[in-house]
């Protein structure tokens, strides 16, 4: 099975409720803030879908979401303050049946966020350019994060937001856009 990501409103309202992350906040967020996020200019939400269903326009099951937005690092060289200019992951959830530990045999989990990163790549080379991918980890994601390049922050200021959805004990990751990690998510 290949992937695609579509925007949110592309996809009938009732697929948002079928879909089970196996986390209440997380299907709370697809369910009822997610629209709103992308109408207020937030964040834009994508969900993933079966490629041949992508190509029909007929969508029967959402495999996972991620809420997108920019954003920006600062960080300080010798003589001044810089800023790395980000594609910010504001929020990632793949189906509970898709987890590892449900099938040990494929990694769906790992599947999906590698597509996801190849659509973050595209748009940064076509759409609008950044030169990395932030996100802040909660625990059940940081290992699949690690495995696909991301580092822990610690150079940088990572962003102030205002609205943020209450995660407990998340840590800042950031993967830079370069000849290495296009390697590792394009295989």
């Amino acid at each position: 099975m290949c992937f695609e990501w579509v925007r949110i409103n592309e996809v009938d309202k009732s697929l948002l409720s079928d879909f089970d992350s196996g986390s209440g906040l997380f299907n709370e967020f697809l369910t009822e803030k997610a629209q709103k996020w992308t109408d207020g200019s937030e964040a834009v939400t994508y969900v993933c879908v079966d490629e041949v269903e992508k190509e029909t326009q007929i969508y029967t099951k959402i495999y996972g979401f991620a809420s997108i937005n920019t954003t920006g690092l600062q960080y300080s060289t010798i003589d001044k303050c810089r800023y790395l200019n980000c594609a910010e992951i504001r929020m990632f959830a793949i189906a509970k049946q898709l987890r590892k530990r449900h099938d040990t045999t494929i990694e769906w989990s790992k599947i999906i966020f590698k597509s996801l990163l190849q659509m973050l790549y595209e748009m940064s080379t076509t759409v609008i350019g950044f030169k990395a991918i932030f996100l802040n980890s909660n625990k059940d994601g940081y290992h699949l994060y690690k495995e696909c390049g991301f580092e822990e922050i610690t150079d940088f200021i990572s962003p102030q937001e205002d609205e943020k959805v209450d995660i407990e004990e998340c840590t800042p990751l950031l993967l830079i856009i370069n000849d290495d990690m296009l390697y590792d998510i394009f295989l």
